[in-house]
Protein backbone atom coordinates (compact mmCIF):
# COMPACT_ATOMS: atom_id res chain seq x y z
CA UNK A 1 0.00 0.00 0.00
CA UNK A 2 2.11 2.94 -1.14
CA UNK A 3 0.72 6.58 -1.65
CA UNK A 4 3.89 8.61 -2.84
CA UNK A 5 1.82 12.11 -2.54
CA UNK A 6 -0.77 11.41 0.43
CA UNK A 7 -1.70 8.77 2.85
CA UNK A 8 -1.31 5.50 2.43
CA UNK A 9 -3.82 3.96 5.12
CA UNK A 10 -6.63 5.88 6.76
CA UNK A 11 -8.65 4.69 9.10
CA UNK A 12 -11.43 6.88 10.05
CA UNK A 13 -13.91 7.51 12.70
CA UNK A 14 -15.34 4.09 13.54
CA UNK A 15 -13.63 2.12 12.08
CA UNK A 16 -12.66 -0.99 14.98
CA UNK A 17 -10.97 -4.40 14.87
CA UNK A 18 -9.05 -4.17 11.95
CA UNK A 19 -5.81 -5.92 11.48
CA UNK A 20 -3.11 -5.32 9.20
CA UNK A 21 -0.87 -8.47 8.98
CA UNK A 22 2.96 -8.64 7.10
CA UNK A 23 2.03 -5.23 5.00
CA UNK A 24 4.09 -2.39 4.04
CA UNK A 25 2.64 1.23 4.17
CA UNK A 26 4.49 3.91 2.77
CA UNK A 27 4.75 7.23 1.68
CA UNK A 28 6.22 9.97 0.57
CA UNK A 29 4.65 13.04 1.39
CA UNK A 30 5.87 15.37 4.28
CA UNK A 31 2.38 16.52 5.15
CA UNK A 32 0.91 13.02 5.38
CA UNK A 33 1.29 9.54 6.91
CA UNK A 34 2.01 6.48 6.03
CA UNK A 35 -0.45 5.15 8.52
CA UNK A 36 -3.45 7.09 9.78
CA UNK A 37 -5.72 6.29 12.84
CA UNK A 38 -8.62 8.47 14.14
CA UNK A 39 -11.63 8.16 16.10
CA UNK A 40 -11.56 4.76 16.09
CA UNK A 41 -10.03 1.41 18.48
CA UNK A 42 -9.22 -1.90 18.70
CA UNK A 43 -7.28 -2.37 15.61
CA UNK A 44 -3.87 -4.03 15.15
CA UNK A 45 -0.92 -3.88 12.46
CA UNK A 46 1.35 -7.07 13.12
CA UNK A 47 4.49 -7.60 11.36
CA UNK A 48 4.15 -4.95 8.68
CA UNK A 49 6.18 -1.60 7.57
CA UNK A 50 4.80 1.55 8.44
CA UNK A 51 7.23 4.40 6.38
CA UNK A 52 7.09 7.96 5.43
CA UNK A 53 10.75 9.04 3.43
CA UNK A 54 9.37 12.27 4.08
CA UNK A 55 7.96 12.88 7.15
CA UNK A 56 5.55 10.92 9.93
CA UNK A 57 5.24 7.41 9.82
CA UNK A 58 1.89 6.85 11.95
CA UNK A 59 -0.29 9.17 13.57
CA UNK A 60 -2.82 7.74 15.82
CA UNK A 61 -5.54 10.81 16.93
CA UNK A 62 -8.36 10.16 19.57
CA UNK A 63 -7.81 6.16 18.88
CA UNK A 64 -8.01 3.45 21.63
CA UNK A 65 -6.75 0.17 22.46
CA UNK A 66 -4.51 -0.18 19.13
CA UNK A 67 -1.57 -2.72 18.85
CA UNK A 68 1.26 -2.28 16.54
CA UNK A 69 3.25 -5.35 17.57
CA UNK A 70 6.68 -6.85 15.66
CA UNK A 71 6.41 -3.80 13.02
CA UNK A 72 8.90 -0.91 11.47
CA UNK A 73 7.94 1.72 12.12
CA UNK A 74 9.91 4.91 10.59
CA UNK A 75 9.72 8.65 9.74
CA UNK A 76 12.01 10.91 8.10
CA UNK A 77 12.48 14.80 8.58
CA UNK A 78 13.17 17.29 11.50
CA UNK A 79 10.34 18.18 13.57
CA UNK A 80 8.47 14.97 12.54
CA UNK A 81 8.16 11.31 14.22
CA UNK A 82 8.34 7.84 13.13
CA UNK A 83 4.88 7.44 15.56
CA UNK A 84 3.06 10.31 16.83
CA UNK A 85 0.20 9.23 19.29
CA UNK A 86 -2.10 12.13 19.88
CA UNK A 87 -4.70 12.70 22.32
CA UNK A 88 -4.37 8.36 21.91
CA UNK A 89 -5.49 6.37 24.92
CA UNK A 90 -4.52 2.61 25.96
CA UNK A 91 -2.64 1.72 23.41
CA UNK A 92 0.44 -0.97 22.81
CA UNK A 93 3.26 -0.49 20.58
CA UNK A 94 5.09 -4.05 21.69
CA UNK A 95 8.31 -6.31 19.82
CA UNK A 96 8.67 -3.30 17.13
CA UNK A 97 11.38 -0.47 15.60
CA UNK A 98 10.58 2.68 15.67
CA UNK A 99 13.18 5.05 13.86
CA UNK A 100 13.45 8.67 12.46
CA UNK A 101 17.15 9.81 11.77
CA UNK A 102 16.69 13.32 11.66
CA UNK A 103 13.88 13.60 14.52
CA UNK A 104 12.10 12.68 17.31
CA UNK A 105 10.89 8.60 17.15
CA UNK A 106 8.18 8.22 19.66
CA UNK A 107 6.05 10.90 20.77
CA UNK A 108 3.00 11.01 23.21
CA UNK A 109 1.24 13.82 23.95
CA UNK A 110 -2.16 15.99 25.19
CA UNK A 111 -3.84 12.88 26.72
CA UNK A 112 -2.31 10.01 25.11
CA UNK A 113 -2.83 8.08 28.69
CA UNK A 114 -2.54 4.81 29.77
CA UNK A 115 0.00 3.76 26.19
CA UNK A 116 2.25 0.84 26.75
CA UNK A 117 5.85 0.75 24.64
CA UNK A 118 7.31 -3.31 25.40
CA UNK A 119 10.08 -4.96 24.02
CA UNK A 120 11.04 -2.61 21.35
CA UNK A 121 13.93 -0.04 20.01
CA UNK A 122 13.57 3.16 19.88
CA UNK A 123 15.87 5.38 18.59
CA UNK A 124 16.75 8.51 16.99
CA UNK A 125 20.00 9.75 15.07
CA UNK A 126 19.27 13.41 15.22
CA UNK A 127 20.96 16.24 17.47
CA UNK A 128 18.47 17.69 19.78
CA UNK A 129 16.12 14.91 19.74
CA UNK A 130 14.94 12.18 21.61
CA UNK A 131 14.26 9.09 21.29
CA UNK A 132 10.79 8.99 22.97
CA UNK A 133 8.97 12.07 23.64
CA UNK A 134 6.15 12.31 26.70
CA UNK A 135 4.12 15.67 26.59
CA UNK A 136 1.09 15.52 29.05
CA UNK A 137 0.81 11.95 28.97
CA UNK A 138 -0.10 9.83 32.25
CA UNK A 139 0.22 6.29 33.23
CA UNK A 140 2.68 5.21 30.42
CA UNK A 141 4.82 2.03 30.67
CA UNK A 142 7.91 1.54 29.58
CA UNK A 143 8.56 -1.93 29.60
CA UNK A 144 12.04 -3.85 28.35
CA UNK A 145 12.99 -1.66 25.41
CA UNK A 146 16.29 0.08 24.16
CA UNK A 147 15.53 3.63 23.67
CA UNK A 148 18.61 6.02 22.56
CA UNK A 149 18.43 9.61 21.38
CA UNK A 150 19.56 12.92 22.20
CA UNK A 151 18.23 12.43 25.25
CA UNK A 152 17.15 9.07 24.90
CA UNK A 153 13.61 9.77 27.39
CA UNK A 154 12.02 13.58 27.60
CA UNK A 155 9.09 13.67 30.28
CA UNK A 156 7.18 16.87 30.13
CA UNK A 157 4.23 17.87 32.30
CA UNK A 158 3.37 14.23 32.29
CA UNK A 159 2.41 11.97 35.47
CA UNK A 160 2.94 8.51 36.27
CA UNK A 161 5.68 7.34 33.94
CA UNK A 162 6.79 3.39 34.51
CA UNK A 163 10.00 2.59 33.50
CA UNK A 164 11.23 -1.21 33.86
CA UNK A 165 14.14 -3.12 32.46
CA UNK A 166 14.95 -0.74 29.26
CA UNK A 167 18.16 0.32 28.61
CA UNK A 168 18.25 4.28 27.90
CA UNK A 169 21.16 5.49 26.49
CA UNK A 170 21.71 9.12 25.27
CA UNK A 171 23.93 10.11 22.26
CA UNK A 172 24.68 13.83 23.11
CA UNK A 173 27.26 14.91 24.84
CA UNK A 174 24.94 16.96 26.99
CA UNK A 175 22.58 14.81 26.50
CA UNK A 176 20.34 12.70 29.57
CA UNK A 177 19.28 9.37 29.24
CA UNK A 178 16.26 10.27 31.54
CA UNK A 179 15.05 13.90 31.82
CA UNK A 180 11.55 14.84 33.38
CA UNK A 181 10.38 18.56 33.24
CA UNK A 182 7.50 20.92 33.60
CA UNK A 183 6.09 19.88 36.29
CA UNK A 184 6.09 16.08 35.91
CA UNK A 185 4.26 13.89 38.59
CA UNK A 186 5.51 9.96 39.86
CA UNK A 187 7.82 7.97 38.25
CA UNK A 188 8.74 4.73 39.11
CA UNK A 189 12.52 3.60 37.42
CA UNK A 190 13.71 0.05 37.98
CA UNK A 191 15.66 -2.37 36.49
CA UNK A 192 17.01 -0.71 33.92
CA UNK A 193 20.37 0.55 32.78
CA UNK A 194 21.34 4.72 31.73
CA UNK A 195 23.85 5.93 30.43
CA UNK A 196 24.68 9.67 29.23
CA UNK A 197 27.92 11.95 28.29
CA UNK A 198 30.11 13.45 30.75
CA UNK A 199 28.19 16.31 30.61
CA UNK A 200 24.74 14.94 30.51
CA UNK A 201 22.72 12.60 33.24
CA UNK A 202 21.66 9.56 33.47
CA UNK A 203 18.36 11.23 35.65
CA UNK A 204 17.77 14.61 35.52
CA UNK A 205 15.06 15.95 37.30
CA UNK A 206 14.18 19.47 36.56
CA UNK A 207 12.85 22.34 38.97
CA UNK A 208 9.06 21.50 39.67
CA UNK A 209 8.98 17.65 39.16
CA UNK A 210 7.31 15.76 41.73
CA UNK A 211 5.40 13.30 43.75
CA UNK A 212 6.69 9.91 44.30
CA UNK A 213 9.81 9.55 42.93
CA UNK A 214 11.17 5.76 43.31
CA UNK A 215 14.43 4.91 41.45
CA UNK A 216 15.08 1.61 42.38
CA UNK A 217 18.16 -1.65 41.41
CA UNK A 218 19.57 0.25 37.82
CA UNK A 219 22.91 1.26 36.46
CA UNK A 220 23.77 4.96 36.32
CA UNK A 221 26.71 5.10 33.74
CA UNK A 222 29.70 7.54 32.77
CA UNK A 223 27.61 10.35 33.21
CA UNK A 224 28.29 13.76 34.35
CA UNK A 225 25.54 13.35 36.53
CA UNK A 226 24.46 9.81 37.69
CA UNK A 227 21.62 11.41 39.44
CA UNK A 228 20.37 15.20 39.55
CA UNK A 229 17.14 16.55 41.15
CA UNK A 230 16.82 20.31 41.71
CA UNK A 231 14.10 21.64 43.91
CA UNK A 232 11.12 19.52 43.66
CA UNK A 233 7.56 20.35 45.19
CA UNK A 234 6.81 20.30 48.27
CA UNK A 235 5.65 17.40 49.22
CA UNK A 236 7.52 15.71 46.82
CA UNK A 237 8.43 11.86 48.84
CA UNK A 238 12.27 10.43 46.81
CA UNK A 239 13.18 6.93 47.30
CA UNK A 240 16.86 6.28 46.21
CA UNK A 241 17.63 2.77 46.43
CA UNK A 242 19.96 -0.17 45.15
CA UNK A 243 21.43 1.71 42.19
CA UNK A 244 24.97 1.34 40.81
CA UNK A 245 26.61 4.44 40.17
CA UNK A 246 29.16 4.84 37.79
CA UNK A 247 30.30 9.00 37.46
CA UNK A 248 32.15 10.08 34.73
CA UNK A 249 36.32 11.44 35.67
CA UNK A 250 37.18 14.66 33.38
CA UNK A 251 38.51 17.49 33.28
CA UNK A 252 35.56 19.14 31.43
CA UNK A 253 33.72 20.29 34.15
CA UNK A 254 32.29 18.90 37.54
CA UNK A 255 30.36 16.04 37.73
CA UNK A 256 28.11 13.97 40.46
CA UNK A 257 27.41 10.60 41.66
CA UNK A 258 24.50 11.72 43.34
CA UNK A 259 23.54 15.22 43.42
CA UNK A 260 20.16 16.52 45.52
CA UNK A 261 18.88 20.21 45.32
CA UNK A 262 16.26 22.20 46.93
CA UNK A 263 14.56 19.36 48.65
CA UNK A 264 12.74 20.69 51.23
CA UNK A 265 10.92 17.05 52.85
CA UNK A 266 12.59 14.20 53.09
CA UNK A 267 14.56 11.65 51.30
CA UNK A 268 16.03 7.96 51.49
CA UNK A 269 18.87 7.41 49.97
CA UNK A 270 19.84 3.83 50.29
CA UNK A 271 21.90 0.99 49.70
CA UNK A 272 23.16 2.55 47.02
CA UNK A 273 26.86 1.84 45.26
CA UNK A 274 28.40 4.78 44.14
CA UNK A 275 31.62 3.31 41.96
CA UNK A 276 34.52 4.88 40.27
CA UNK A 277 36.08 2.04 37.96
CA UNK A 278 37.36 4.77 34.82
CA UNK A 279 41.07 6.41 35.36
CA UNK A 280 41.33 9.86 34.49
CA UNK A 281 42.36 13.61 35.77
CA UNK A 282 39.45 16.06 36.63
CA UNK A 283 41.91 18.69 36.18
CA UNK A 284 40.63 21.33 37.93
CA UNK A 285 37.27 20.09 38.28
CA UNK A 286 35.76 17.88 41.33
CA UNK A 287 34.07 14.90 41.41
CA UNK A 288 31.64 14.75 44.46
CA UNK A 289 30.20 11.05 44.77
CA UNK A 290 27.38 12.35 47.31
CA UNK A 291 26.16 15.97 46.69
CA UNK A 292 23.41 17.60 49.02
CA UNK A 293 22.94 21.39 48.82
CA UNK A 294 20.03 23.09 50.76
CA UNK A 295 17.86 19.94 51.52
CA UNK A 296 16.05 18.14 54.15
CA UNK A 297 14.60 21.89 55.91
CA UNK A 298 11.31 19.92 56.45
CA UNK A 299 12.06 16.62 56.71
CA UNK A 300 15.11 14.03 57.38
CA UNK A 301 17.47 13.02 54.50
CA UNK A 302 18.67 9.61 55.42
CA UNK A 303 21.80 8.44 53.98
CA UNK A 304 21.95 4.66 55.23
CA UNK A 305 24.02 1.73 53.49
CA UNK A 306 25.68 3.17 50.94
CA UNK A 307 29.37 2.27 49.18
CA UNK A 308 31.28 4.80 47.70
CA UNK A 309 34.57 3.79 46.23
CA UNK A 310 37.16 6.29 44.40
CA UNK A 311 40.32 3.28 44.35
CA UNK A 312 42.49 6.14 42.90
CA UNK A 313 40.67 5.93 39.46
CA UNK A 314 40.60 9.89 39.94
CA UNK A 315 44.90 10.71 39.14
CA UNK A 316 44.38 14.78 39.53
CA UNK A 317 41.48 17.16 40.64
CA UNK A 318 39.42 17.34 43.90
CA UNK A 319 37.44 14.34 44.99
CA UNK A 320 34.83 14.70 47.76
CA UNK A 321 33.28 10.81 49.15
CA UNK A 322 30.00 12.82 50.42
CA UNK A 323 29.39 16.91 50.61
CA UNK A 324 26.72 18.06 52.45
CA UNK A 325 26.24 22.28 52.28
CA UNK A 326 23.22 23.91 53.86
CA UNK A 327 21.94 20.04 54.61
CA UNK A 328 19.83 19.76 57.49
CA UNK A 329 18.73 16.61 59.30
CA UNK A 330 20.74 14.30 57.38
CA UNK A 331 21.26 10.97 58.98
CA UNK A 332 24.57 9.58 57.89
CA UNK A 333 24.42 5.97 58.85
CA UNK A 334 25.54 2.61 58.09
CA UNK A 335 28.07 3.91 54.95
CA UNK A 336 31.39 2.63 53.89
CA UNK A 337 33.39 5.38 51.99
CA UNK A 338 37.21 4.56 50.69
CA UNK A 339 39.04 6.59 48.44
CA UNK A 340 43.16 6.35 47.27
CA UNK A 341 45.58 7.01 45.22
CA UNK A 342 47.62 10.40 44.79
CA UNK A 343 47.91 13.85 46.14
CA UNK A 344 44.55 15.42 44.71
CA UNK A 345 43.61 19.35 45.25
CA UNK A 346 40.95 19.04 47.38
CA UNK A 347 40.00 15.53 49.11
CA UNK A 348 37.83 14.86 51.85
CA UNK A 349 35.59 11.67 52.61
CA UNK A 350 32.83 13.67 53.75
CA UNK A 351 32.72 17.70 54.26
CA UNK A 352 29.58 19.52 55.78
CA UNK A 353 29.42 23.15 55.63
CA UNK A 354 26.93 26.58 55.24
CA UNK A 355 24.67 25.49 58.27
CA UNK A 356 24.48 21.97 58.20
CA UNK A 357 22.74 21.65 61.05
CA UNK A 358 21.84 18.04 63.13
CA UNK A 359 24.37 15.76 61.52
CA UNK A 360 23.99 12.45 62.88
CA UNK A 361 27.28 10.40 62.13
CA UNK A 362 27.10 7.13 62.88
CA UNK A 363 27.93 3.20 62.44
CA UNK A 364 30.30 4.64 59.64
CA UNK A 365 33.56 3.58 57.80
CA UNK A 366 35.69 5.47 56.50
CA UNK A 367 38.70 4.78 54.76
CA UNK A 368 41.54 7.08 53.09
CA UNK A 369 45.27 7.31 51.65
CA UNK A 370 44.91 10.43 53.35
CA UNK A 371 47.55 11.78 55.76
CA UNK A 372 46.85 15.45 57.17
CA UNK A 373 44.51 18.42 56.22
CA UNK A 374 47.11 20.03 53.39
CA UNK A 375 47.50 23.72 52.29
CA UNK A 376 44.49 25.75 53.07
CA UNK A 377 42.87 22.43 54.66
CA UNK A 378 42.42 20.90 51.54
CA UNK A 379 42.73 17.26 52.27
CA UNK A 380 40.95 14.80 54.96
CA UNK A 381 38.63 12.41 56.48
CA UNK A 382 36.44 14.79 58.23
CA UNK A 383 35.86 18.57 57.29
CA UNK A 384 32.97 20.77 59.46
CA UNK A 385 33.80 23.83 57.44
CA UNK A 386 31.94 26.05 59.60
CA UNK A 387 30.30 27.09 63.41
CA UNK A 388 26.94 26.78 62.29
CA UNK A 389 27.53 23.23 60.98
CA UNK A 390 29.05 22.13 64.35
CA UNK A 391 24.67 22.65 65.75
CA UNK A 392 23.26 19.17 66.94
CA UNK A 393 26.21 17.25 65.17
CA UNK A 394 26.20 13.75 67.01
CA UNK A 395 29.13 11.11 65.80
CA UNK A 396 29.59 8.17 67.60
CA UNK A 397 30.79 4.41 66.58
CA UNK A 398 32.61 5.44 63.37
CA UNK A 399 35.79 3.96 62.27
CA UNK A 400 38.29 6.39 61.02
CA UNK A 401 41.44 4.67 59.15
CA UNK A 402 43.85 5.77 56.92
CA UNK A 403 46.87 3.88 55.01
CA UNK A 404 49.25 6.55 56.22
CA UNK A 405 50.52 7.60 59.27
CA UNK A 406 48.10 10.18 60.53
CA UNK A 407 44.49 11.05 59.44
CA UNK A 408 43.32 15.08 58.94
CA UNK A 409 40.28 16.12 60.60
CA UNK A 410 38.83 19.88 60.63
CA UNK A 411 36.17 20.96 63.33
CA UNK A 412 35.34 24.43 61.87
CA UNK A 413 37.10 27.18 60.34
CA UNK A 414 41.09 26.67 61.04
CA UNK A 415 40.76 24.37 63.19
CA UNK A 416 42.69 20.96 62.69
CA UNK A 417 43.04 17.83 64.36
CA UNK A 418 45.38 15.00 63.67
CA UNK A 419 44.32 11.81 64.09
CA UNK A 420 41.42 9.74 65.94
CA UNK A 421 42.59 11.26 69.57
CA UNK A 422 42.73 15.00 68.17
CA UNK A 423 39.58 14.54 66.87
CA UNK A 424 37.62 13.38 69.85
CA UNK A 425 39.69 15.96 72.20
CA UNK A 426 38.33 18.97 69.41
CA UNK A 427 34.96 17.58 68.83
CA UNK A 428 34.00 15.73 72.57
CA UNK A 429 32.72 13.10 69.64
CA UNK A 430 32.90 9.47 68.84
CA UNK A 431 33.70 8.40 72.48
CA UNK A 432 33.84 4.77 70.55
CA UNK A 433 34.79 5.46 67.45
CA UNK A 434 37.85 3.26 66.44
CA UNK A 435 40.77 3.73 63.74
CA UNK A 436 41.03 0.49 62.62
CA UNK A 437 41.75 -1.16 58.54
CA UNK A 438 38.14 -2.04 58.01
CA UNK A 439 39.48 -5.22 55.93
CA UNK A 440 37.26 -5.10 53.29
CA UNK A 441 37.03 -8.41 50.94
CA UNK A 442 38.28 -6.40 48.09
CA UNK A 443 38.21 -2.53 46.64
CA UNK A 444 39.99 -2.70 43.48
CA UNK A 445 37.78 -1.27 40.57
CA UNK A 446 35.48 -3.55 39.18
CA UNK A 447 35.99 -5.91 41.50
CA UNK A 448 34.10 -4.19 45.26
CA UNK A 449 33.28 -6.28 47.89
CA UNK A 450 32.56 -4.21 51.22
CA UNK A 451 31.60 -7.19 52.84
CA UNK A 452 34.33 -7.10 56.35
CA UNK A 453 36.25 -10.61 56.27
CA UNK A 454 35.41 -13.36 59.18
CA UNK A 455 36.77 -16.13 60.19
CA UNK A 456 33.20 -17.66 61.03
CA UNK A 457 31.31 -16.41 57.61
CA UNK A 458 31.47 -13.70 55.11
CA UNK A 459 28.48 -13.52 52.39
CA UNK A 460 28.64 -15.64 49.18
CA UNK A 461 26.55 -14.20 46.78
CA UNK A 462 26.74 -17.30 45.15
CA UNK A 463 25.22 -19.19 47.34
CA UNK A 464 23.41 -16.80 49.04
CA UNK A 465 24.62 -17.57 52.73
CA UNK A 466 28.01 -16.34 54.35
CA UNK A 467 29.66 -19.55 53.82
CA UNK A 468 32.64 -17.76 52.94
CA UNK A 469 35.60 -18.00 55.45
CA UNK A 470 38.95 -15.58 55.91
CA UNK A 471 41.81 -15.91 57.94
CA UNK A 472 41.07 -12.75 59.40
CA UNK A 473 38.63 -10.54 61.48
CA UNK A 474 37.70 -7.28 60.47
CA UNK A 475 37.45 -4.98 63.66
CA UNK A 476 34.52 -3.32 62.26
CA UNK A 477 32.47 -6.78 62.70
CA UNK A 478 29.76 -5.85 66.25
CA UNK A 479 31.53 -2.21 66.55
CA UNK A 480 28.34 -0.94 65.82
CA UNK A 481 26.19 0.91 68.05
CA UNK A 482 24.34 -0.77 70.77
CA UNK A 483 21.49 0.99 70.28
CA UNK A 484 20.79 -0.45 67.10
CA UNK A 485 19.11 -3.59 68.19
CA UNK A 486 16.36 -4.18 65.56
CA UNK A 487 19.41 -4.16 63.38
CA UNK A 488 21.34 -6.48 65.18
CA UNK A 489 18.44 -8.92 64.95
CA UNK A 490 18.09 -8.74 61.32
CA UNK A 491 22.03 -9.98 61.52
CA UNK A 492 21.09 -12.88 62.78
CA UNK A 493 24.68 -13.32 64.22
CA UNK A 494 24.54 -16.69 66.48
CA UNK A 495 27.17 -15.26 68.49
CA UNK A 496 26.69 -12.26 69.31
CA UNK A 497 23.98 -9.52 69.72
CA UNK A 498 26.21 -6.58 68.75
CA UNK A 499 25.54 -5.09 64.93
CA UNK A 500 28.09 -4.47 62.45
CA UNK A 501 29.66 -1.16 61.14
CA UNK A 502 29.51 -0.28 57.93
CA UNK A 503 26.94 -0.49 54.34
CA UNK A 504 26.43 -4.28 55.43
CA UNK A 505 26.02 -3.76 59.11
CA UNK A 506 22.08 -4.54 59.88
CA UNK A 507 21.56 -6.51 57.23
CA UNK A 508 21.07 -10.20 56.33
CA UNK A 509 24.40 -10.15 54.73
CA UNK A 510 26.51 -9.23 57.72
CA UNK A 511 29.60 -10.64 58.68
CA UNK A 512 29.46 -12.94 61.50
CA UNK A 513 31.54 -12.32 64.54
CA UNK A 514 34.50 -14.58 65.31
CA UNK A 515 33.55 -16.88 69.21
CA UNK A 516 35.34 -15.38 72.08
CA UNK A 517 38.37 -17.53 73.03
CA UNK A 518 37.59 -19.98 75.84
CA UNK A 519 40.60 -20.11 78.41
CA UNK A 520 42.47 -17.61 77.06
CA UNK A 521 45.45 -16.58 79.72
CA UNK A 522 48.90 -14.62 79.83
CA UNK A 523 51.12 -17.07 80.76
CA UNK A 524 54.11 -14.33 80.57
CA UNK A 525 55.26 -11.29 78.62
CA UNK A 526 58.54 -10.28 78.22
CA UNK A 527 60.55 -7.52 76.19
CA UNK A 528 60.40 -8.71 72.97
CA UNK A 529 57.46 -12.03 73.41
CA UNK A 530 54.28 -12.97 75.10
CA UNK A 531 53.08 -16.00 76.20
CA UNK A 532 49.48 -16.86 75.94
CA UNK A 533 47.04 -20.14 76.42
CA UNK A 534 43.64 -20.78 75.06
CA UNK A 535 41.82 -23.90 74.54
CA UNK A 536 41.43 -25.77 71.46
CA UNK A 537 39.67 -23.74 68.21
CA UNK A 538 36.48 -25.92 68.15
CA UNK A 539 34.72 -26.77 64.70
CA UNK A 540 32.96 -23.58 64.59
CA UNK A 541 36.45 -21.78 65.06
CA UNK A 542 37.27 -18.61 66.26
CA UNK A 543 40.67 -16.84 65.51
CA UNK A 544 43.77 -15.77 68.06
CA UNK A 545 45.75 -13.10 66.65
CA UNK A 546 48.52 -11.15 67.58
CA UNK A 547 49.83 -7.55 66.36
CA UNK A 548 52.98 -4.78 66.63
CA UNK A 549 49.95 -2.18 65.14
CA UNK A 550 46.47 -1.35 67.18
CA UNK A 551 44.74 -1.68 63.79
CA UNK A 552 45.89 -5.44 63.20
CA UNK A 553 46.78 -4.08 59.73
CA UNK A 554 50.33 -7.10 60.28
CA UNK A 555 49.27 -9.80 61.76
CA UNK A 556 52.39 -11.38 63.48
CA UNK A 557 50.43 -14.50 64.58
CA UNK A 558 47.00 -16.08 63.66
CA UNK A 559 46.02 -19.28 65.56
CA UNK A 560 44.67 -22.42 63.79
CA UNK A 561 43.81 -25.58 65.33
CA UNK A 562 46.33 -25.43 68.28
CA UNK A 563 47.19 -24.19 71.53
CA UNK A 564 49.90 -22.68 74.02
CA UNK A 565 51.43 -20.63 71.74
CA UNK A 566 53.91 -18.09 71.96
CA UNK A 567 53.79 -14.49 69.82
Amino acid sequence: MTNPLGTAVYLATGAVNNTFTASTMTTAAAGYFALNLTNNSSNTVSGSVVQNSAGTGAFFSTTTFNTVSGSVVRGNAAGKYAAYFYNASSNVFVGGYAFNPLGTALHLSSGANGCVISQSTVASSAANSFGLYLVQASSTVIDDDYIGGSTAVYVSGSTGTVIDASVLFATNTAGSALQLDRGSVNLSLSSSALTAGAAGAAVYLSPGDGGLIVLSTNLFSAAGYGLFIGTPTAGTQLWVTSNTVTPAVTALGNTYGLSLNGLSGGATIQNNAILYRSPGSMGAKTSYALYANTVGSGGAILFDHNRVNQPGMITAGAFYGAYLSNADNVSFEFNDVNSSGPALTNAFLLRVGEGSVGLILMDDVFSSSFTAPGAGNSSGTVHVADVASRTGFTADYNDYYSSNAAMGFLWGAGTAGQGLAGWKAATGQDAHSISANPLWAGVAAGLEDFHPLSATGRWNPVSQSRARTDAAQAPTVDAGSPAEAAAAAVEADPLTTAVNQGSYGGTPEASLAAPTPTAFALVSVDVSSAAASFATVGSDGYVVQASSLPSFATVLYSSNTTSDETV
